[in-house]
């Protein structure tokens, strides 16, 4: 039961990571990431039944760190809008998921001073080699119109650096503070955070504002980031039932599954070289995280 709900988290966020990518690159990227939060605070509403009454007077306490990590997610969200943009969506996501996994293990060490031991190191520098190269290969079936490997590169080690620093305060705050709760105020108030920004972009800058949307559009943006709450759900529950390194493991199979799945959906085809890398990422990614334990 603990492989089978890390692996129902691995695809839950994979789906999402496939559904959204449509609204990314279709629309105002901004605007895309403030409408997934907003649509997340309704479908993510059931999981506070399982918070403790007591715990939602104590989320003033920690008002200023989750605020940071909100700010910090919701610029990391976007980032990764962008990166959707330029890449394929299996191999932007693997970009992403494995510089969150080095950026995370270098703010561990410079936060909770966990010295990186002489695998890691190897290990990260060995992710970091493979992962330009995949970058850098081009396929010649469907990509984003807006293919671009450098802005797509640039766009997810922006979205690693943002998100490591945003995971780091969330799981600071998660210690003390029901994680059910820390991970619905996270997701609902980065949408709210998304807005404010395009309303202020639109006022300063004569900018777009945020793109309004129908409410069929409204329903259907809930619908593709729906699976969120699935994926953090069932990634708490299994945190409960086995080792955290394994399941935190077992979920970097959605750089797997998102690529299967964007191949299905979008056409997006990798060559057998580009597999090839994504999967020796994916094992490196693994190792890593095991390794770190």
């Amino acid at each position: 039961m603990f492989f089978l709900t890390a692996l129902t988290a691995s695809l839950a966020y994979s789906l999402q990571n496939v559904l959204m990518a449509k609204h990314y690159r279709s629309m105002d990227t901004l605007s895309s990431v403030a409408y997934r939060g907003l649509t997340l605070g309704i479908s993510m509403a059931p999981i506070l039944v399982f918070v403790p009454r007591h715990q939602f007077g104590r989320i003033f306490l920690f008002i200023y760190p989750l605020l940071g990590a909100t700010v910090l997610t919701a610029l990391g969200n976007w980032a990764m809008a962008k990166a959707f943009r330029h890449l394929s969506v299996g191999i932007a996501n693997t970009l992403m998921v494995s510089f969150i996994t080095i950026v995370s293990a270098f703010f561990s060490y410079l936060f909770y001073h966990e010295v990186l031991s002489f695998f890691q190191i190897v290990l990260i520098a060995a992710v970091f080699i493979t992962l330009f190269w995949l970058g850098a290969s081009k396929s010649s079936k469907a990509m984003p119109a807006e293919f671009n490997v450098r802005k797509g590169i640039g766009y997810a080690f922006l979205f690693g650096l943002l998100l490591g620093g945003g995971i780091t305060l969330i799981g600071m705050t998660s210690r003390t503070l029901h994680p059910f709760l820390v991970g619905y105020f996270w997701e609902f108030s980065v949408g709210i955070t998304a807005a404010v920004m395009a309303f202020i972009r639109g006022k300063l800058f004569h900018g777009v504002s945020l793109v309004s949307v129908n409410w069929k559009q409204f329903w259907i943006i809930l619908y593709c980031a729906a699976p969120t709450a699935i994926g953090t759900g069932f990634f708490a529950l299994s945190m409960t039932m086995g080792p955290v390194a394994v399941a935190a493991a077992i979920t970097s199979t959605t750089m797997v599954f998102t690529t299967l799945l964007a191949f299905y959906i979008y056409g997006e085809q990798l060559s057998l070289k580009q597999w090839l890398l994504l999967l020796l990422v994916c094992a490196l990614v693994v190792g890593l995280k095991l390794v770190s334990d």
